[in-house]
């Protein structure tokens, strides 16, 4: 397990100049009523004293829900908390958020104000339109070096933890119910720590928030996960009828990471193949070893029936010739 004392080093995962800025407020109208603005890229609130956003409430889950601003757009994404999340007055798990929008975490009402900055002077509106806000502008793939295990993330919002209803459940004391969340920011992927216990590792460094690339190494609890693949660093651009621009979601550096795993995945099973040949070996050898061992014992155990069988004629050899045993001395003192 890692060393939960190393220091986390600053995060350099960063919003552009024309993020979204971002303001809640809880409890509004209230004598409690509280205002944040949010000028982080992901912002985590629950119950749990380690939240960016505490709302020490008895139906409020200890991680209950966070707030990513992707650098185009703000989601909501529900920790599978126990009372869930209402929008609006609909209870939702993903969500995209707009100005003036209504939350409810349990008995907590908490109003949402989003400014979008416009277009600078001399930006014109090409038409281009991007894919949904809601899914990575290309999947992911997470796969364990020593295991078949891999995982296809294709959402915006992914979480990873011990919990059965996570997308990647990882069942072990060391992985928090909720542990981490892959996020897109600015069209690429990272990963943002929920406050685990055991901490979010990437290439041998704990993290809070961390971009991740291919060939990168993320870590949680035990369980050792490359990064086969990793979104762009834009998001795919559609055309006015929302089709795909040719060419605009190959991705080199993902196809090439794809092919990288699969040799590496063809050198494992080359590897495990030799590994078999050597334990049929060794399995032959032990087969041989505990034959010659059976054999050895049948000739002791003729060996010991002869013996008996002399034994046995002895005696009467002895009595044909005339001879008697001789008795064994007795002390007859008192």
């Amino acid at each position: 397990m890692p060393n939960v004392s190393t220091p986390e080093r600053p995060s350099a995962v960063t919003l552009p100049p024309t993020a979204p800025k971002i303001r809640i407020t809880a409890g509004l109208g209230t004598a409690r009523q509280k205002t944040w603005n949010l000028r982080r890229p992901v912002t985590f609130i629950g119950a749990s004293r380690l939240a960016h956003i505490v709302l020490a409430k008895e139906d409020v889950s200890r991680a209950h829900c966070i707030i990513v601003n992707t650098g185009r757009d703000v989601l909501l994404k529900d920790l599978h908390s126990t009372n869930g999340i209402r929008r609006n007055g609909k209870r939702g798990d993903l969500m995209i958020l707009d100005d003036g929008d209504v939350l409810r975490l349990g008995d907590t009402t908490i109003q949402i104000a989003i400014q979008v900055l416009g277009l600078g002077p001399g930006d014109t509106d090409t038409g281009i339109r991007y894919r949904d806000p809601l899914a990575l502008p290309e999947s992911v793939v997470l796969h364990r070096p020593d295991s078949f295990d891999h995982w296809t993330v294709e959402r915006a919002v992914t979480i990873i933890g011990s919990r059965p209803c996570v997308s990647i459940q990882l069942d072990h004391p060391d992985v928090s119910l909720v542990h981490a969340a892959l996020v897109c920011i600015g069209g690429s992927l990272a990963v943002f720590d929920l406050s685990s216990g055991t901490g979010t590792w990437v290439n041998g460094r704990r993290e809070t928030l961390a971009a991740l690339s291919p060939g990168d190494c993320l870590k949680v609890g035990p369980f050792e996960m490359v990064v086969a693949g990793a979104a762009r660093s834009a998001a795919s651009p559609q055309n006015a009828t929302g089709e795909v621009a040719i060419g605009a979601g190959l991705g080199e550096d993902h196809s090439a990471a794809l092919e990288a795993e699969l040799k590496a995945r063809v050198l494992e099973l080359e590897r495990r193949e030799q590994q078999l040949e050597e334990e049929k070996a060794a399995v032959e050898a032990a087969r041989a070893a505990i034959e010659n061992d059976r054999r050895a014992l049948e000739q002791q155990a003729l060996a010991l029936g002869e013996a008996r069988a002399r034994l046995d004629v002895e005696p009467e050899l002895m009595s044909w010739c005339g001879l008697r045993p001789q008795p064994k001395a007795t002390d007859n003192r008192q």
